[in-house]
């Protein structure tokens, strides 16, 4: 089951992400925000996550798999 990522809706308003953009996710996690963040800069936007936990950045990479290239 995949982690339901908290105001997701909210934070990509705010963020106002448009495509081709570059965005760093200081606490990439589980990837939910991540997910949603290369959807909204699609498509030639690039994420740069990062996280303490090497687990959270498995698990994210697992998630994000499709977007291998951004």
């Amino acid at each position: 089951m995949l982690h339901e990522p908290v105001l997701l809706h909210e934070v990509i308003s705010i963020l106002n992400l448009q495509p081709g953009e570059i965005v760093l996710d200081g606490t990439v996690g589980s990837g939910g925000h991540a997910e949603a963040i290369l959807e909204a800069t699609a498509p030639s936007g690039i994420l740069i996550g990062i996280d303490q936990d090497p687990s959270a950045i498995e698990r994210a990479q697992q998630r994000l798999k499709r977007f291998e290239s951004r």
